[in-house]
């Protein structure tokens, strides 16, 4: 019997990460589709890509939400407070994880800008634009629906919390070898930024936080520090001079592809991870 139901056990859990794999390229195909529609219909009307892209992350948001619900709809109260859709996250964990990732980010600008590897200039003319905002906000809400509310919790169910966590992570990392100009050092960076988000949903048990927080980390390194975010360029109230490519700066896929940004999300989950455990959540 307890051979028996330790394969079983087994057998749920490589299950698990198959089926969220699956549900995970679904949805990716999804986005896609949404974002060839929405350059379609815009196309007629204006030439601003980020119009497209805020209109395809809106319609994937929908999607997303659309076929969470329905994957759930037989036990949609119960999921609603595993997801922490019902919960408030404290003040004190909002200041502690939303506001360490824009730390993290304009810390790393700064080391990068003293030791002369980029230079920051204030773009006089340039103000952060309400697409810009709209779009990352989207992103923020699509991605941890995906990853955090649905992924995390799903492995959660199967494995051991800190289990989960990694896996998640490795997922959220992977994924996001479609986005340009990505190496191995930005990956290793997308799994510790995934990781990062998961502590805020572990500590928080709401998704909100982590929403924040991956909100903050777009807009502070794009639209205002004005690096590339996850290889893509965007209009911002700064802008950076890179004379050089390297993993000082992070080259054309930005702070992501950073080893100061690695050294400093590796501090940050290691402090953080300690603090969940000393409070039993890990």
């Amino acid at each position: 019997m307890n051979k028996k139901s330790s394969l079983n056990k087994s057998l749920l859990r490589t299950w698990s990460i198959i089926s969220s794999v699956i549900i995970l390229a679904i949805l990716t195909a999804i986005w896609t589709s949404l974002y060839d529609l929405s350059s379609i219909i815009l196309n007629k009307y204006t030439e601003n890509y980020i119009a497209f892209f805020a209109l395809a992350m809106a319609f994937s948001t929908i999607a997303t939400s659309i076929i969470l619900t329905v994957s759930y709809s037989y036990k949609l109260k119960k999921q609603i407070s595993i997801w922490g859709l019902n919960k408030k996250f404290s003040t004190k964990n909002f200041w502690i994880y939303a506001l360490s990732a824009a730390f993290v980010l304009i810390i790393a600008t700064f080391i990068i800008t003293i030791t002369k590897d980029a230079d920051l200039n204030y773009n006089e003319l340039i103000s952060l634009q309400f697409l810009n905002i709209i779009f990352f906000l989207f992103i923020a809400i699509n991605e941890e629906f995906t990853f955090r509310m649905f992924l995390f919790s799903k492995m959660k169910r199967r494995f051991k919390p800190f289990v989960a966590l990694l896996l998640s992570s490795l997922i959220f990392a992977l994924y996001h070898l479609i986005t340009p100009n990505i190496d191995t050092l930005a990956i290793i960076n997308l799994f510790l930024i995934g990781m990062f988000f998961n502590l805020g949903y572990i500590s928080s048990g709401s998704i909100y936080l982590p929403i924040i927080m991956h909100f903050i980390w777009n807009i502070v390194q794009g639209p205002i520090l004005g690096f590339s975010v996850s290889g893509l360029i965007y209009e911002s109230l700064f802008s950076v001079n890179i004379t050089n490519p390297d993993i000082i700066n992070g080259g054309n896929y930005g702070l992501e592809n950073s080893i100061i940004v690695t050294a400093l999300l590796i501090i940050a989950n290691i402090i953080l991870i300690r603090k969940e455990m000393k409070a039993g959540k890990l």
